[in-house]
This record gives structure tokens, C-alpha cells and sequence, in this order.
């Protein structure tokens, strides 16, 4: 039969058994007739047409290996058999898919998410030969190029091509409504260069990207179906961006959304239109700071590109060539000192990858482990299953059933098991995407891949679900495998039930142990992450968030701003504070616990010998931002008012107030009346210092931190670009957006981009502490519940082998007590090993994870101490009741059966 014919037999089981069946019956009836005619009743006939044929089922079974692959068909009846066999302990069957669904759907929720933020490629085309070019200092910190360097770099012969981009966020106005949106801006050579085509329209070209051409835009898939409708009629709209109007000329292909991890473009415009309110201009061009993409040549890789390049000889010169001609000559040698380095461009960027990537992995890290404690329990689950099922299995050694076929039947049963585990897995985990989509979309403005209530499935997603259920699938089998390699024939015919039970044990204690590990680990992951959100939660900021809120406003495009910016923020700060329950209200040039607050050195300028400098965070604040956020002035006197400083003489010295933290650095409250240098060399401002300020932490970036601040007074430098608007309530209740929308309103120059309380935004601050708080709680529990039941399962198996030898103890005068602690001994030869084998490898994740805790260590002894203590708690409740079984045995009866 040929193998077309075979494969085609196995869709055709019902009509060729049909045929088989036919087939049969008229060779038993020819057989038969020939039988009477030899002179047989019919019924003696037919019963010598049966035996001639010495078997019918065995014809039928030689007639099946022809026509078809005999080890398909009987793993396919195997697996019916499995099937049948798990119908019959739905218990055991439920408690397995459970645990099987909740450790793959986590896992597969954690890489999915990994997978949306950071593996998933930006949509450019052959990414592993295109490379970004950027620059490094001295200390390592990395920082774009500025975009006239790509005039030098398109002449070097290792890159085919170079283009820039940036990723400003700016006002677009569609149809008449504001809406803030992520713009992309490309050189013109960017789509050539990285293969990036449009579904709709044309891509840009170098014509587009000169400052005299016609202005055009194009849309990114989602931008065009949230906005536009998705309509072809696209072609040719207006779209204005910070008031500019351009004509949309196309939409991208829907796999390229941008280049930063979680931020997708909306709209991306030509790098030479880019709208600024003041554009850099120079040799006839506008120049940007700048990414700066490049496709190497032909054959050769990243390393091979910076080995034979010749930056390393002319970066210097390129860099100081392509620096702006505002630079001083301090700002030129910074920026020429700084390293040119190649990076692999399929790395996404962008803060979200700064600042979730390791949280993320951490808890992904978690999820593997509660999915290998689930498979472990399953393991044993199947070994305790095995021990009911040995003299079923000896028998049918002992019938002719072969090795092979009893190993099938046992792994098999694990098959249907991983396949609904699987299944409902992925639906577990396409709800928790959901989820945590939604979630992070309405806190960060994060978007999780494209909007979709279920999983994104590309080809990594589906390779790692099918690598998750391989995994599991194999580890289950060990089981079986182990159970069918001990078996023989003779054996479980022979043997007693604690002969039976008895030669497992030892499969089980390590299985268990291994859980024990892994619990201790998880659960003291649970107590060092909890720790450490406590810490942070309840760390004292040194601000009064309560009745806080933080307006972010954006620039109305194509309004002038006044000549007098003081005037302005005044008049806004009028209209707010005159609003019912208002207490005060300030204009600060940050957001805390969200944006702005660079470190820039300061140094002390008198007297000279105490010259010392410190990087500390500079903000721009109004007089009442103390007032507003609760933070008191411990000497000297704050910012004087709008009014007291416009009405002061023009000579008025600028005015800063510094933390005590900073003034500790620069001498401590004498440093009031003192001068301090404020910024980089070449560009620092001399301020004299007026107030010292209690110490604060309006930015989080650990708890460890030394609060160095200094505040700038807004009044006496007005020219801030991204103006952020506090308000403080008399209640708890926030003041509603709809009045912070009317004072804008009738100011006329900003609108309201996002409105939030200032305890929302701390919130958002530790979001990850509370994660991975949460989810190692979760865990940590869920392993504790799994370990439990282990045990128990062990100490019942145990008790149940040994029924008459602790009869027989107990004839001969062995009390409960005894008993008891007859049990609790096994529990501890198994819990010990086990536990210590957990805080070695606590110890050591606990040195990767160090980075993750705030104000505790992750090796905390007293935390695993707690972790051991939780699992010593739960064993001894799990045994609680095997012991009291253990106790109650009567003697006689046990005697009796022995």
C-alpha cells in the first residue's frame, strides 16, 4: 500500500472497518457454505469456518498494520483509553488542568507582555543588519547625535544607508479637537533605509524632508482607525500639528508603530518640517537631537562595522563639526569628548524599557518557578495515581502486554491533561492581558502591542506556548517513566500494599523535596518583595499629598505667548486660588513623581575655599509651591510674591532655595546669602541663596537617595517650556478638571493634557513595588496551599502503607504521643533537606533580584527566617491530620489484616 493510501486510511477508520467487517463476513460464509456442502449442519458449518480462520480479531489487527501506520492507531487508542481512565478520577483530572492552566497562564501573561514591550521588532525590514549610532561620556550614560553628524556618516563605505528620527510628544489638532499625540519624526531616507513600506498613500522621499517643501504627514495604522475611521478618503486631509497644517499623504504598514517600547507613533512627519518654537538653524538647515539609524553593508555584522569603521578616527572631528554654534566652547569640548558606539537597533527604546525590564523579568522569573512547583506536584500527583494502578499493570505484564505499550499508555495519560491545561491557560492568560493592558494604559499610557482583548500571537509568542507545553508534558512523564522502568511482572502480584506503596517513597520524598525548595524560595521572594513595598509605601516624602492634585498643560498651537510670561502665570494662579475650597496653587516646571527635575551641578562660589559641587535636582517653582505641597522653610525666607518681584528693581539678584541635604553639602545654614553655581560649565547661572527648605522627595527613584534639591524662583525665570500647575484643596476632594479646563480657557494660551491627584501619581510612582509585591504574595501562597498538599498526600500514602506495623506499635504499648511523633519524623527527613536546599537557592536569586528592594536586603536572614517559618507552619497543618489517622488505628483490626 502506498504511503498516500496509508496517511488517507487514518481519516477513513469507519468506512474501511465497514469494508473490513464485509470482507470478513464473506469469507466466513463462503467457508461456511462450503462446510454443508461437505455434508455439516449450518450451525456446525459456521462454527468450522470460525475455527479454520483461528481468530477473527487477530485477521483484522494484520489486515489494519497493512493498510495504515500501526503506531498511530494505537496511540490513538491509547489515548482514548487515557481519556477514559482520567474521566474516571475527575478529582484528580480537575485539581491537574487547575494548576496546569494557572502556571501556564502566568507565565504566558508575563512573556506576552515581555514580548509587547521589548521583543517585538520596531517593523524594520532584515532588523539584524541595521544598527543606531549614538554617543557615550565618560561615565557611560548614552545620548543622541546631533542630526547633522549624518552628513559625515553617509560617506563612510561600511553603511549603506543613515537616517535619524526622534520621538517628540506634540499638539495635533484633527477635525477641530486638541489631542496630545506621540509624533514620529524621520529623515526623508528613513523608510528606503529600513524597508518600511505604506499600506495606503506613498512613504517619504528626500524631496520631503527639506524645509521648503510641501508639508505632508503620514499615519500609523491604529492613529488612522482611532482618528480617521480607517477610511481610504485619508489621502489629502489636513492634519495640523503644534498649528503647522500638513497634508497626509499615506499610512505605514500596520507591523511598524514606532521605535519606543510602549509608545507607539500616531503621527510622523519629515524630519527637516519638524515644528519647533525655535528651530535650530544653521548652514540653510534645521538641525535636531537625534537617533541615528544605519544599515551595514553587505556581510558584515555590528562589531565587524565598529572594528572597521572609521569613527573611532574621526568622531572627535565629526562631533565637533556637527555640534550647534550656540555651544560655548566648554559645551563643544563636552560634547566632542564623548565616544561614537554602535548598538544593535532591534533593542526597543524608550523609559518604559528603562524602567520595567527588570521588573518584568523578576516577575516572569516567578511565574517559571510556580509553574515548575506546579509540574512537580503534578508529578507526584501521578506517582501517587501509579501506586493504585500497579497490580493493573503487573497484569498486564503478565498477559504479554510489552514495556513499550505500558510506558505509551502512562505518558499518553498526561497528553489530554497538558492540552486543557494549555487551553484554559491561554485563556486565563489572554484575560490577564487584558488586564493588565487596560492597566497600564490608564496609568502610564502604555500600549500593550495592538488593542486586542486576547493574546497577540506572533511567531514567538506561539513558539514559547509550544516550548511552555513541551516542558510540561516532558516533566510529567518522568513519572510514568520511572514507575514503568521498576515494574515487573511477578511483582505487584506478590507484594503487600506496603510493598507497593513503600517503592515510591523515595520518588516522592525527592519530588516533595524539591518542592519544599522551591516554596521556600517563592515564599521568601513574597516576604523581601512585601518588606520592600512596605518600606516604600510608608517612607516619609516630606510633602503633604493629601488634596493635591497636578494639572499638565500643553500648548495651544499657533497662540503667541505674551510678552510678559509673569503676568500670565499670575493671573492663572488668580483664577484658580478665587475658586471655592482652593487653598493654594503653584506652576512648577516638573510633575512630581512623574517628569522633569534634572540633576545638574551646583557649586558653592563663596567663599572660595569651600568650593564644593554637587549634583542635585533643579526645579522652577512659584512662592507657594512650600505652601501647596506642605513643605516648611527652616530658615531664611521663601520666594517673594509675583507682585514683590516684578515691583523690585531690575538689578534684583536671582534667588534660590536649597534642601537641607544640599545645604549640608555646601555648608549648612550659613550657606543662606551665599552664591551657588546652578548648571553645566559654560552655561551655569549664579543665584544666591535665600531659604533652606526641610528636606523632600517629590521624585522617587529609591528610597536610598539624598533628597539635593534646589528651587529656582519661576518669577525671575518665567521661560518654561512644559508648565505643570499644583492645586491644593481645604478637603480631600480634588478640584475638577472641568475648573482647572475654564481658567485655562480664559487664559487662552494652554490646555489641559492630564489631570491627576498627586496620590494617584505616587501611586503610579511604585507601581512596580506593588506588583511585584502582589504577584510573589500570590505565588508565595499559591506554593505554600501546593507544598501542603504534598505533604499531606506523602504522610497519608505513608500512614496508609504502614497501617499494621503502627498496629502492631501500638499493641505493644506505643502512645498517640508517639505516634505522632512517629509521623512528624517523616515529615521532617523530607521538610529538612528541602528547606535548606531553598535558602541556598534564595541566596542566590536574592543577589539578582538586589536591585528590585528598597530599605531591605534581599538576603534578609530574618525575612528567610520568616519564609521557612510560613512553610514549617503549613507542614505541620498538612500533617495535623494523617497524624491524628495515624493515632486512631486500632490494633486489633490491624493485626487481624496482617
Amino acid at each position: 500500500m502506498s504511503r498516500f493510501r496509508r496517511f488517507r486510511s487514518l481519516f477513513r477508520r469507519k468506512s474501511l472497518e465497514g469494508e473490513l467487517e464485509d470482507e470478513l463476513r464473506f469469507h466466513i460464509e463462503l467457508k461456511t457454505r462450503k462446510n454443508i456442502q461437505a455434508g455439516l449442519s449450518p450451525e456446525a458449518a459456521r462454527r468450522a469456518a470460525l475455527r479454520s480462520f483461528g481468530g477473527v480479531e487477530r485477521f483484522k489487527e494484520a489486515c489494519r498494520d497493512v493498510r495504515a501506520w500501526s503506531g498511530v492507531e494505537m496511540c490513538w487508542r491509547d489515548l482514548g483509553q487515557a481519556c477514559r481512565s482520567l474521566r474516571r478520577s475527575p478529582t484528580f483530572t480537575i485539581v491537574a488542568i487547575v494548576l496546569l492552566a494557572v502556571g501556564i497562564g502566568a507565565t504566558l501573561t508575563a512573556f506576552s507582555v515581555i514580548d509587547a514591550l521589548f521583543l517585538r521588532s520596531a517593523g524594520i525590514e532584515d532588523v539584524r543588519s541595521v544598527v543606531r549610532i549614538s554617543s557615550v561620556d565618560k561615565a557611560g550614560h548614552d545620548q543622541p547625535i546631533f542630526s547633522k553628524a549624518m552628513d559625515s556618516l553617509r560617506l563612510e563605505p561600511t553603511f549603506r544607508g543613515v537616517c535619524a528620527f526622534d520621538t517628540p510628544r506634540q499638539t495635533a489638532e484633527v477635525a477641530g479637537v486638541l489631542r496630545r499625540v506621540q509624533a514620529l519624526t524621520m529623515s526623508g531616507d528613513c523608510f528606503s533605509t529600513l524597508g518600511i513600506r505604506t499600506q495606503v498613500g506613498r512613504p517619504f522621499t528626500m524631496r520631503d524632508d527639506e524645509r521648503e517643501a510641501e508639508r505632508v504627514a503620514l499615519l500609523t495604522e491604529p492613529f488612522w482607525r482611532r482618528a480617521f475611521g480607517g477610511t481610504a478618503g485619508v489621502l489629502g486631509s489636513e492634519l495640523k500639528v503644534e498649528g503647522t497644517s500638513f497634508t497626509v499623504i499615506g499610512v505605514v504598514e500596520p507591523r511598524f508603530t514606532g521605535f519606543e517600547a510602549g509608545a507607539p507613533a500616531d503621527v510622523i512627519i519629515p524630519l527637516g518640517q519638524r515644528p519647533l518654537s525655535s528651530p535650530v538653524r544653521f548652514e540653510g538647515r534645521i538641525h535636531f537631537w537625534t537617533d541615528i539609524l544605519a544599515r551595514l553593508a553587505a556581510n558584515v555584522s555590528p562589531a565587524q562595522a565598529q572594528a572597521q569603521s572609521r569613527l573611532d578616527a574621526i568622531q572627535r572631528s565629526l562631533l565637533e563639526a556637527s555640534a550647534p554654534p550656540f555651544y560655548n566652547a566648554q559645551q563643544r569640548r563636552t560634547y566632542a569628548d564623548r565616544r561614537i558606539v554602535l548598538q544593535p537597533a532591534d533593542v526597543r527604546t524608550g523609559w518604559a524599557a528603562t524602567r520595567f525590564q527588570t521588573p518584568l523579568y523578576a516577575i516572569w522569573g516567578l511565574c517559571g518557578l510556580v509553574l515548575l512547583v506546579s509540574c512537580v506536584n503534578l508529578a507526584m500527583l501521578f506517582l501517587a495515581r501509579g501506586l493504585t494502578r500497579q497490580r493493573e499493570l503487573g497484569v498486564r505484564l503478565a498477559l504479554g502486554a510489552s514495556r513499550a505499550s505500558i510506558v505509551r499508555v502512562l505518558v499518553l495519560e498526561s497528553v489530554p491533561l497538558v492540552l486543557a491545561g494549555g487551553a484554559l491557560g491561554l485563556l486565563l492568560a489572554a484575560w490577564m492581558r487584558h488586564l493588565a493592558a487596560a492597566r497600564a494604559q490608564e496609568m502610564f499610557g502604555l500600549v500593550l502591542g495592538p488593542v486586542s482583548p486576547g493574546l497577540v500571537l506572533d511567531l514567538r509568542v506561539v513558539a514559547f506556548i509550544a516550548a511552555v507545553l513541551g516542558t510540561v508534558a516532558g516533566t510529567l512523564a518522568v513519572a510514568p517513566l520511572w514507575q514503568a522502568g521498576r515494574l515487573a511482572a511477578s511483582q505487584p502480584l506478590k507484594e503487600s500494599e506496603r510493598g507497593i506503596v513503600g517503592s515510591s517513597t523515595r520518588a516522592q520524598k525527592f519530588l516533595l523535596g524539591l518542592q519544599v525548595a522551591l516554596t521556600v524560595a517563592l515564599v521568601s521572594g513574597a516576604t523581601v518583595f512585601t518588606a520592600s513595598f512596605r518600606t516604600v509605601a510608608t517612607i516619609d516624602l516630606g510633602l503633604n499629598l493629601r488634596g493635591v492634585s497636578v494639572a499638565t498643560l500643553a500648548r495651544v498651537p499657533g497662540v503667541e505667548a505674551p510678552e510678559h510670561m509673569r503676568l500670565y502665570y499670575r493671573d492663572l494662579l488668580h483664577s484658580v486660588e478665587t475658586l471655592p475650597s482652593v487653598s493654594s496653587a503653584s506652576v512648577t516646571d516638573f510633575a512630581p513623581y512623574w517628569l522633569g527635575g534634572p540633576l545638574q551641578p551646583v557649586m558653592s562660589v563663596e567663599p572660595r575655599a569651600a568650593h564644593v559641587q554637587v549634583r542635585a535636582r533643579t526645579v522652577v517653582v512659584t512662592d507657594r509651591f512650600f505652601d501647596t505641597l506642605g513643605v516648611p522653610i527652616v530658615a531664611g525666607e521663601r520666594f517673594p510674591s509675583a507682585e514683590a518681584t516684578m515691583g523690585g528693581p531690575p538689578s534684583r539678584e536671582p534667588t534660590a532655595v536649597v534642601s537641607q541635604s544640599l545645604a549640608r553639602h555646601l555648608g549648612g545654614e550659613r550657606v543662606i546669602g551665599r552664591q551657588i553655581h546652578v548648571g553645566e560649565a559654560g552655561s551655569e547661572e549664579r543665584l544666591r541663596v535665600v531659604a533652606v527648605a526641610a528636606n523632600a522627595q517629590p521624585f522617587f527613584t529609591g528610597i536610598e537617595e539624598d533628597a539635593t534639591l534646589a528651587y529656582v524662583n519661576l518669577w525671575e525665570h518665567p521661560a518654561i517650556w512644559s508648565p505643570f500647575l499644583l492645586v491644593k484643596m481645604r478637603t480631600s476632594a480634588p478640584l475638577p478638571a472641568v475648573e482647572v479646563r475654564r481658567a485655562l480657557a480664559r487664559q487662552g494660551l494652554h490646555y489641559l493634557e492630564d489631570y491627576r491627584t498627586l496620590e494617584q501619581s505616587w501611586d503610579r510612582a511604585i507601581a512596580e513595588n506593588r506588583l511585584l509585591a502582589g504577584v510573589s504574595l500570590g505565588f508565595g501562597g499559591l506554593s505554600l496551599i501546593l507544598a501542603a498538599t504534598g505533604l499531606f498526600g506523602l504522610l497519608t500514602y505513608h500512614v496508609t502503607s504502614r497501617t499494621n506495623e503502627i498496629g502492631l506499635r501500638m499493641a505493644l504499648g506505643a502512645r498517640r504521643t508517639q505516634i505522632h511523633w512517629y509521623v512528624l519524623r517523616q515529615l521532617f527527613w523530607v521538610l529538612a533537606p528541602g528547606a535548606l536546599a531553598g535558602v541556598a537557592l534564595t541566596v542566590v536569586l536574592g543577589r539578582l533580584a538586589a536591585g528590585l528592594v528598597h530599605g531591605v536586603a534581599a538576603q534578609d536572614p530574618a525575612l528567610i527566617g520568616l519564609a521557612a517559618a510560613a512553610l514549617v507552619v503549613a507542614a505541620i497543618a498538612a500533617a495535623a491530620l494523617p497524624a491524628r489517622r495515624a493515632a486512631s488505628i486500632d490494633p486489633v483490626a490491624a493485626l487481624r489484616q496482617q
